[in-house]
């Protein structure tokens, strides 16, 4: 995967632990943190720096890539890939910056990632799990070709167990 992937409107860049602040500030809203399984409201800026360094490891080994999406010089998003290890599968998750919301930023940054996932060999197929009261993300995965297929427990910080729903792209 490159470490820099453009669409038509937004640049697509590899975190590095330099983009804890953009992540922080792009991603502490409540709304938006409940939303993420593996974050806790409030936010902290510790948890912007575990999540850059998660993405400079996971470059490193080819595992991971979690890309900062910016507008010009706005950072509206952040969308990552997770490779499951001894698995020709993949985890896909994405966040958009509460200031840029319904402006098909999360459809644009899902299309960039998608056409890059394509000219891959050792991904054959995409799934990502929602909130099962997150529906403007369930209805966006299904636009982009995502089949719904069932639901799954995501286990989150402090032992909380979030109902979730399941949907699955294959390539």
């Amino acid at each position: 995967m490159q470490s820099e992937i453009a669409s038509n409107r937004l640049v697509l860049k590899i975190l590095t632990m330099d983009d804890a602040k953009a992540v922080f500030d792009s991603l502490n809203y409540q709304q938006t943190v409940d939303n993420i399984s593996f974050l806790t409201w409030p936010m902290t800026i510790e948890q912007a720096e575990n999540w850059c360094n998660k993405a400079v490891e996971g470059f490193r080994n080819q595992s991971e890539f979690i890309y900062l999406a910016y507008n010009n010089k706005d950072v509206v998003g952040c969308i990552g890939l997770h490779k499951k290890p001894k698995s020709n599968q993949a985890e896909i998750g994405y966040w958009v910056n509460q200031n840029f919301q319904r402006q098909g930023i999360a459809s644009e940054m899902l299309g960039a990632l998608l056409n890059e996932c394509r000219s891959l060999k050792d991904i054959k197929s995409l799934y990502a799990t929602t909130d099962i009261k997150n529906e403007a993300s369930g209805k966006l995965l299904e636009k982009i070709g995502f089949s719904k297929t069932g639901t799954i427990d995501v286990h989150c910080p402090n032992d909380i167990i979030r109902p979730s729903l399941k949907y699955m792209l294959e390539l």
